[in-house]
Formats: structure tokens, sequence, C-alpha cells
């Protein structure tokens, strides 16, 4: 992207291939932070499902001890 941003304006392609990184780095930390915030809702998730795999664990340990009663 960097080489033929340089030959299109004549500019060097060093420079051109350092705006094309920090634009790159840009666009991943953005990406990077809404991962990051998506990631820490979904964890919550996990807790509540952990949780109910626990409850439903108990629940069928009962049921095998009690049902030959």
């Amino acid at each position: 992207m960097a080489l033929w941003l340089a030959t299109l304006p004549n500019i060097q392609a060093g420079i051109d291939m350092m705006v094309v990184v920090l634009i790159g780095l840009v666009i991943s930390g953005v990406a990077a932070a809404l991962l990051a915030r998506s990631l820490t809702r979904s964890f919550s998730y996990f807790r509540r499902s952990q949780e109910e795999l626990e409850r439903n664990l108990a629940w069928v340990k009962t049921t095998l001890i009690h049902s030959g009663r």
C-alpha cells in the first residue's frame, strides 16, 4: 500500500511506509479497545454459566442419590 501511495504524489517511499504503519496502528488500537470492551462484558456470561453448571451438577447428583429410594 505504501509503495503504491508513493507513486501517486511522488513522495518518498519511507515516509509513505511510516504513514501507512501509523494508520494501521491507530486502526488496530481502536479495534483492540472495542474488543477488550466486549470481552469484559462477556465474562459475566461465563460466570453465570459456571454457576448454572454447578447447580445442574448438584441437581444431577441429588437425583442420582435419591432415585433408588
